[in-house]
């Protein structure tokens, strides 16, 4: 029987695609599947923090009750769960459990390794005994296994996670625990969300590093769930051996790839590094950076911030299963807050549920015990004079008008017990618990009761596990801008254009430049290779080019052709060059129609980095004999095509404002057919 695309579809990838999701993305509880099982197994198993260390390969034959995916990835999610990957470890480690610094440590083998529970997993798990959360039975129907943990930690935000699914992804930085708590105290009490996300200040990641706070940036990710901020590393500088050693790194880069990075960028460096050095070691990173004398540090880390990962992004996503552990929602904090605080309701209701039921059931038992207590002779003889148990059970409930509970709590109290002293004492906690009862009730029937409990546990929450933030906060105004000056090495070099169209940059000067056969230069400038050339078409276009960009030529080499290295369009060619940096001076224009365009090199000058202006040449005055620029006023000569020649010098040419505007005329004649036939400054 055939059958549709969208019917295979539903009926084979859904099935796949349901279980990816729930395994792969994070519950409120900050936990995902094979963590939580790993936790809940090793509970299970008693591998608690007050007992001894256990071998991680007999760890985790105790979780395979309950994970199915294989020993390899069981023993990769174990070691993540006690090394520096989390602020909090999950599990207290022995042994190398591998460093999320380095892109190779992945720890040793599990025969070697040792791990138990940590104090801050038992924690999440407390209330679990007392029916707090819902239990479903594991692969093969043979445990039972939590859905959801207690957590009275507020995990989802304090321990970092990233995690892909199908068609979904997460990653959510981890937060200072004592920010946290403070942040959702605040938020319960007034549900004024601006005021907490003041209050849980930036994400506090576990390799350290600073982040570069931008109000902007984190109120999108706080209320949209998604977005990006920057993190760079900490270093500190030697001024006795002239070293600048990096000793933290962004959470999202490996001090491998930053040793790569510097050394494919090493030209970069050139005139500040003499060497480098990774003297990393189990005591923490340690990569320094041997300068030279009188290099400038700042202008090092400014280039380790633009060409290696030493500053980074970290993008976030904050996706997370709904409360019904099966639906991916987007959330933002508000969003998060809302639903961690409605879990730790209903754990909370649960666990007050559980000691009400278990409290009326002895004072259900205690009441029929206090019906009895005056008439404990008659009771015994009662049991003496029956023929069975169940006979004893039933005349006891008959006499003295007790439920079938009560009589049996009775008949188990031992006979050296059945006395006024012992049972009288059993009597007087009724009152207690009446009185154990009615708390429960008034805590039950108000939603404000409740919410102050779970501030009281986030209060002994952060005296139990709070720490000092590793990552620091560096406000914008603080934070020096990447600069061009710092980052381009500054040299002279010549520029040469010819009139076929070829361009190149050199740094050695020569008188012979090699051309194309037949090709003449254009224009030839001396400049500093932190300018900009500009360059002039036909078309009334101008092409600006960064030199820092452009490969260094040998005078021995033609050079490039610009139509490959410019967006020109058909039939266009480049008839002149400029170069500036500051904007400073003018550019000159000559045309065969006698007239002169000075216009201040500024008018080029974008705040955006483009790199075409159009409506650079007006084409009313015909053809351009010459384009140069100029700082100072000079002379210039025009030749007609009679021969006559004309000097003009340029301060006597008022500034036209506008690229494209029309020259001013200084050389004219009524003959026929006139016009200029050649233009050159003449160099003082």
């Amino acid at each position: 029987m055939e059958k549709g695309i969208i019917e295979v579809l539903q009926t084979e990838m859904l099935d796949f695609t349901a279980p990816v999701l729930i395994n792969n993305l994070p519950s409120i509880d900050g936990l995902l599947v094979s963590q939580r099982q790993v936790i809940w197994g090793m509970k299970k198993a008693g591998m608690t923090s007050d007992k001894q260390f256990y071998k991680m390969l007999k760890a985790s034959g105790r979780i395979f009750d309950y994970y199915v995916l294989g020993d390899m990835p069981l023993c990769g999610v174990m070691k993540n769960m006690g090394n520096n990957y989390i602020l909090h470890k999950y599990l207290m480690p022995k042994g190398s459990f591998g460093n999320k610094n380095f892109k190779k440590s992945k720890g040793s083998a599990p025969r070697y390794i040792e791990c138990k529970l940590d104090a801050y997993s038992e924690y999440m798990l407390e209330g679990i005994n007392k029916n707090a959360v819902t239990m479903k039975w594991n692969y093969d129907a043979t445990e039972k296994e939590p859905i959801l943990l207690p957590s009275k930690i507020p995990n989802i935000l304090v321990n970092l996670r990233m995690s892909i699914a199908v068609a979904e992804a997460n990653k959510m930085p981890s937060h200072n625990l004592e920010d946290v708590c403070t942040s959702l105290k605040s938020y319960i009490k007034t549900k004024d969300i601006d005021k907490s996300i003041e209050l849980i200040k930036v994400p506090d990641l576990p390799s350290g590093g600073a982040i570069i706070y931008n109000k902007n940036d984190f109120e999108k990710i706080y209320k949209e769930g998604n977005g990006s901020f920057t993190i760079i590393g900490k270093y500190k500088y030697d001024k006795s051996t002239n070293t600048i050693t990096i000793y933290e790194i962004p959470y999202t880069t490996y001090l491998e790839n930053i040793e790569e990075e510097l050394e494919s960028k090493l030209d970069k460096f050139s005139k500040e590094i003499i060497d480098y050095h990774n003297g990393s070691d189990k005591d923490g990173l340690k990569f320094e950076l041997y300068l030279k004398k009188g290099a400038d540090v700042n202008a090092v880390i400014q280039k380790l911030r633009k060409f290696t990962s030493f500053e980074s992004k970290f993008a976030c996503n904050f996706t997370i299963l709904d409360l019904d552990g099966k639906t991916p929602k987007c959330m933002s904090l508000e969003d998060i807050y809302v639903r961690w605080i409605k879990h730790r309701q209903t754990c909370i209701e649960n666990e007050l549920k559980f000691d009400k039921d278990r409290y009326e059931k002895k004072l259900h038992q205690l009441k029929g015990l206090e019906k009895i207590l005056n008439g404990l002779d008659k009771a015994i003889s009662i049991i003496q004079n029956s023929e069975t148990e169940e006979d004893a059970k039933n005349n006891i409930i008959e006499i003295f008008s007790l439920d079938k509970e009560q009589a049996e709590y009775f008949l188990t109290i031992k006979l050296i017990n059945i006395n006024k002293g012992f049972i009288g004492n059993k009597i007087k906690e009724i009152s207690n618990l009446e009185s154990f009862i009615k708390d429960i009730e008034n805590t039950l029937s108000s939603e404000d009761n409740i919410n102050n409990i779970i501030i009281e546990q986030l209060e002994e929450v952060k005296k139990k596990f709070s720490k000092p933030r590793l990552t620091d906060i560096i406000y914008n105004d603080k934070v020096e801008k990447i600069s061009n000056d710092m980052l381009i090495e500054d040299f002279t070099c010549t520029l040469i254009l010819s009139k076929e169209g070829y361009f190149k940059k050199t740094r050695r000067y020569s008188e012979t430049q090699k051309l194309k056969e037949g090709d003449q230069i254009r224009t030839i400038i001396q400049c500093s290779n932190k300018d900009k050339a500009i360059f002039i078409s036909n078309q009334g276009n101008a092409y600006l080019l960064n030199l820092w960009e452009v490969n260094e030529k040998q005078p021995s080499v033609i050079g490039d052709y610009l139509l490959n290295i410019l967006p020109l369009e058909r039939d266009e060619t480049i008839i002149g060059m400029l170069s500036t940096n500051q904007y400073k001076g003018y550019c000159v224009y000559c045309f065969e129609n006698g007239k002169i365009l000075k216009t201040p090199l500024k008018s080029f000058e974008t705040k955006t980095n483009r790199t075409k202006l159009s409506n650079s040449l007006t084409d009313e005055n015909g053809l351009v004999l010459l384009i140069t620029q100029i700082e100072n006023d000079t002379d210039i000569e025009l030749t007609d095509c009679f021969g006559k020649t004309k000097v003009i010098n340029t301060k006597d040419i008022n500034e036209k404002a506008s690229r494209k505007s029309i020259g001013v005329t200084v050389f004219k004649s009524s003959k026929k057919d006139w016009k200029v036939v050649s233009a050159q400054v003449i160099k003082q």
